[in-house]
């Protein structure tokens, strides 16, 4: 396992990582989401060993790395660009790690064509890096990450030079390969789709600290402020003064879930609404857009009041069409 404790690190006047901590446990995958400049490839590169922290410490099972370099780690490194060796075949790029650490080569030969297997490339070994695709190069850099059998695999960024077709793919597929060989990872990304589909655990940065971490589902469910609540991409966010657990705000009433009273900043989450007869806000479609499997609506439910929602029940109402909506009070999220 491994432990990071109040890790802080400064560039001048520029607080790049203030005081994270956080704990990766052998086979999970933690994601580390945040915008760019919120400090996540620093605390990546702290935890490789190539970055020195101003003050905190790492450990791995108990036993301090601060003092301990880079490649003696034992932790598995790929990035955004994938660093391939033009020059070399598929085999020569993957093995590269093992000839260092010095790996017999009866021994390299096995390990390469076990690890191809594993990111989908068998029999690829004699083939030019030149002339594969990029979601082929992305497979290939991660057999070599994975090749030397590291404790620990550190991604940042892997995906993200790749379509959006090719990201989804890919995403999925890493799952399946970290679950099914219990690989421990920690994987940075900006994107939450990303991070979603991947992690058992995430942890959200914002301006060098941890903002929020828990299970995707929790981050989802109860983001723990406004600033996350905007990330995560969530647009509904209102006044509202709430009493017995109904919520007062300028374009009606609705109930909430959860013991809040007074006067508070509400998020609604766009799949928590419902077109339907009865409800308690009524308002105006004001655009309709395919999203494949869902439609996603604006209604305007008063003045300087849009709310965005995702509806896949039918018929779908026309822009211009009056809709009455009810809200399930268990997407309504109280802000702290």
């Amino acid at each position: 396992m491994l432990e990071a404790t109040n890790l802080t690190v400064r560039f001048g006047e520029k607080i790049a990582l203030d005081a994270v901590s956080l704990t990766v446990t052998d086979g999970e995958v933690l994601a580390v989401l945040g915008p760019s400049g919120s400090g996540k490839t620093t605390l990546l590169r702290v935890i490789a060993g190539l970055q020195a922290p101003g003050s905190g410490s790492l450990s791995w099972d108990g036993q301090p790395l601060d003092q301990v370099a880079a490649h003696e780690r034992g932790f598995g490194l790929m990035f955004q660009d994938y660093a391939l060796f033009p020059h070399r075949t598929v085999a020569g790029n993957v093995a590269f790690g093992l000839r260092m650490a010095g790996m017999a080569g009866d021994r390299i030969e096995e390990r390469v064509a076990v690890v191809l297997d594993w990111v989908g490339l068998p029999g690829y070994q004699d083939r030019s890096v030149g002339n594969l695709s990029g979601g082929e190069q992305q497979r290939v850099a991660l057999a070599r990450a994975l090749a030397p059998a590291p404790r620990m695999l550190m991604l940042d960024e892997p995906v993200g030079s790749l379509d959006r077709g090719m990201r989804e793919r890919l995403v999925g597929e890493l799952r399946q390969l970290f679950v099914e060989h219990g690989i421990t990872t920690l994987y940075v990304t900006h994107d939450q789709e990303e991070a979603f589909g991947l992690a058992d655990r995430i942890v959200i940065m914002k301006d060098g600290s941890v903002a929020q971490e828990g299970t995707p589902e929790q981050v989802w469910r109860q983001p723990v402020g406004e600033w996350v609540a905007r990330f995560l991409g969530f647009d509904n966010i209102i006044d509202a003064t709430i009493t017995e657990g109904v919520a007062q705000t300028s374009f009606g009433r609705f109930g909430i879930a959860g013991p809040a009273s007074g006067s508070h900043r509400l998020v609604i989450r766009p799949d928590g609404f419902t077109v339907a007869a009865g409800g308690t806000i009524q308002g105006t479609v004001v655009t309709r857009s395919f999203r494949g499997g869902h439609y996603q609506l604006a209604v305007e439910a008063g003045p300087g009041v849009l709310l965005e929602m995702e509806i896949d029940e039918h018929p779908v109402p026309a822009v211009g069409e009056v809709v009455t909506l009810s809200i399930d009070p268990e997407a309504v999220v109280v802000l702290d």
